[in-house]
């Protein structure tokens, strides 16, 4: 039996898309506090990018929930898509909410070397 493709896997094209906002979410958090640190929090450019940074997170979690919601629905992850959305309500986005989408990338990635490895169908 051969293993499939990258694309042939249902969360594949989501935790690519996941995987690019969060590139652009912690590009425009860093950018945002490098900007506002290095001014004492007087520079309106690295407070408008710390606050833009809101954008590609909230799209962050959307892919994330849709990765966990499909890996979930394929018996491969136990955890549900529900803590992606309880985890986005309680982790604050500009000190630990980096850990969602981290998390979900590090299992899907996981779970392809596994199913890659042969230890999974």
């Amino acid at each position: 039996m051969t293993a499939p493709m990258l694309d042939q896997f249902p969360w594949s094209a989501n935790a690519r898309k996941l995987r690019n906002w969060f590139t652009a979410y912690l590009l425009t958090l860093s950018a945002g506090l490098y900007l506002a640190i290095n001014s004492d929090f007087n520079n309106p450019v690295g407070l408008i990018l710390i606050f833009g940074s809101l954008i590609p997170y909230i799209t962050c979690v959307v892919f994330a929930y849709r990765v966990q919601r499909a890996l979930n629905e394929g018996k491969l992850y136990r955890g549900g898509a529900w803590q992606i959305s309880a985890g986005a309500l309680l982790l604050n986005p500009f000190l630990v909410g980096f850990l969602i989408p981290a998390s979900v990338l590090w299992a899907a990635r996981r779970i392809n070397r596994r199913i890659r490895g042969g230890e999974l169908e």
